[in-house]
């Protein structure tokens, strides 16, 4: 199927996503128009934990919408970035906090405080961090996955600012997100189930009729160039040069990104999935063809209700089970680091022991390395007078040899002793008629005579 196709059957009502589209009246999204018309937009991702919402980001920031300053860089599974405001994830915690949740609570929440007011304290805070973070940028791209608890809030405040707020939605199997969540937090498949749960049917309700569209996890991995034109012609951002954005969209989406996959039919015949969880998740991909489709918003109110029921009668118990096992292992951990604390001088001494230790085995080292070359001097010294020795006794055999041979024979001996006695004398006759000496009885002997030397 074309691009074109595609776009014709998943896109919103374009009245809808129309620069200054308007809002119905009444909204279940609790979205009203406060301010000016809008002359900026904003694109605001909504989508659960490890759904995929950073990678969306990055992709619809390659169209030309503007990222935070200062976003929050890559982590622990999410290896290409965040792609969020910082500053957002603290100050999100801080009023989940205010509110008496976190963000892996899935009981609703009650928005109707005067600090998410117009004028009033978070309505101040995230009003500032968007004007720092994203200055006069004609095009934003905001996301931040606990904006989903806050949509209606965010949706007000950015209108106030002067932004057109064009919503994406982005879903990812619930199987894969709660297998990636067990391997980040622990959690096990049920909790991530139900916090799945809120932060799909908070923001699908609060955006209803505005300009919204819905995107898979899946779809965006497995067709990122198709899943991107889509979005943007859904929402009617201006892609520019699209050879280039769809060179940069092959270069950044990569399958090797995704750690943990399923499929639907995984999810449906999974029995320890709840019918609530299999009905919202086939209810998102039927938005995902038509984002108003009559009988998913039915069943999504279905679901809603009795979740919402379930939170209030089952959610408290659970929460105070939980902060009950909270506050164990806060005990547990506060007396360990007493007993730790306890153990810290026994530990110095330890410590102070082991030290001297290692001096007396330095000491011993330097000790034996000394008597090592001590050693090898003595081995060298003894291998000398061995060989001395054995020098020794060999000239002393030869000695030996001659005398027994003196004592076998005598008259031998002498003849011996005789003819030494000669060469000797002859030796000595040979050294005074060396060429010198000749000369000295030559010149000794014209001085005796001076004719014999004028003769010739």
């Amino acid at each position: 199927m074309v691009f074109a196709e595609i776009a014709e059957t998943r896109k919103p009502d374009k009245d809808m996503c129309a620069p200054g589209g308007a809002l119905p009246a009444e909204s279940p999204s609790s979205i009203k128009r406060i301010g000016p018309t809008p002359n900026r937009v904003c694109v605001l991702i909504l989508g659960m934990h490890r759904s995929g919402t950073s990678a969306l980001a990055r992709v619809i920031s390659l169209f030309g919408a503007e990222l935070p300053a200062h976003v929050l860089g890559p982590g622990l599974g999410n290896e290409t970035g965040h792609w969020e405001p910082e500053r957002l994830v603290a100050l999100h915690d801080e009023m989940l906090a205010y509110l008496g949740s976190s963000w892996d609570d899935w009981r609703a929440l009650d928005l109707a405080d005067t600090a998410f007011m117009p004028g009033g304290r978070y309505w101040s805070e995230v009003s500032s961090i968007i004007k720092d973070e994203y200055g006069d940028a004609p095009l934003i791209v905001v996301k931040e996955p606990r904006i989903c608890r806050f949509t209606p809030f965010y949706a007000n405040l950015m209108r106030a600012n002067g932004y057109e707020v064009k919503f994406v939605h982005t879903f990812r199997n619930p199987l894969a997100v709660a297998a990636s969540l067990q391997q980040r937090n622990g959690f096990p498949p049920w909790f991530s189930h139900l916090i799945w749960l809120r932060h799909a049917l908070d923001a699908e309700a609060a955006t209803r009729g505005a300009c919204r569209i819905f995107s898979s996890y899946e779809e965006l991995i497995e067709e990122p160039r198709l899943t991107a034109e889509r979005i943007a012609a859904s929402l009617a951002i201006d892609a520019g040069n699209n050879a280039s954005v769809e060179a940069d969209i092959d270069c950044f989406v990569d399958e090797a990104h995704r750690h943990h996959q399923s499929d639907l039919d995984a999810l449906l015949t999974d029995p320890g999935v709840s019918s609530w969880l299999k009905g919202a998740y086939r209810s998102l991909v039927a938005l995902q063809r038509n984002p108003n489709d009559p009988s998913a918003l039915t069943k999504l109110d279905g679901i809603r209700e009795a979740f919402n029921t379930a939170a209030i009668h089952v959610g408290a118990p659970l929460l105070a089970e939980k902060e009950r096992r909270v506050g164990e292992l806060a005990a547990a951990l506060a007396d360990r680091d007493e007993r730790m604390a306890g153990l810290e001088p026994a530990l110095a001494d330890r410590d102070e022991r082991v030290a001297g230790l290692e001096d007396a085995l330095t000491d011993r080292d330097r000790g034996l390395a000394a008597s090592k070359k001590a050693i090898a001097r003595r081995d060298a010294l003894i291998a000398r007078l061995e060989k001395a020795l054995a020098e020794r006794n060999k000239f002393a055999s030869g000695l030996a040899q001659q005398l027994a041979a003196v004592r076998a024979n005598p008259i031998r001996a002498q003849y011996d002793l005789f003819v030494y006695r000669i060469f000797m004398v002859l030796l000595r006759f040979r050294f005074w008629m060396t060429p010198r000496f000749a000369e000295k009885c030559t010149n000794s002997a014209n001085k005796r005579n001076p004719l014999r030397s004028i003769g010739g």
